[in-house]
């Protein structure tokens, strides 16, 4: 993989959140936020294969599974905790977030699914 491909896809990602903040997308379509955070796990996913193929090293399938799960949930909690920074900071005039156990690992949920399916496609298609 490229990195003109995970640069223009974590950037596409970005232009698509910027737009749905702008038009609350995430308050009047609630897929929304599961969609962005499906995408999210994809790009996390694609630099953490990335990561692993600057390695040169060998790893069995189940290790790199995992590294990637763990990159793409590491990822999704720093994506969390700015998320409850911003609705710390900015009070609850704004509510830019809905901070919720419940919707926090949902979000941690799609991040993930978003990853493995990546890696799981990147794969099968290699292979």
């Amino acid at each position: 993989m490229r990195y003109r491909t995970i640069i223009s896809s974590a950037a596409l990602v970005i232009a698509i959140h910027i737009f749905g903040s702008m038009v609350n997308l995430y308050n009047r379509w609630i897929p929304f936020d599961m969609l962005m955070h499906f995408l999210g796990g994809v790009v996390a996913a694609m630099v953490a294969v990335k990561l692993i193929g600057w390695t040169k090293a060998n790893h069995p399938k189940w290790f790199e599974a995992l590294f990637v799960l763990g990159f793409t949930l590491i990822i999704g909690l720093l994506w969390e905790y700015m998320e409850f920074g911003l609705d710390f900071l900015l009070g609850d005039d704004y509510r830019w977030v809905r901070m919720t156990l419940r919707d926090s690992l949902a979000d941690l949920g799609f991040d993930s699914l978003g990853g493995l399916l990546f890696y799981y496609i990147n794969k099968f298609k290699k292979n």
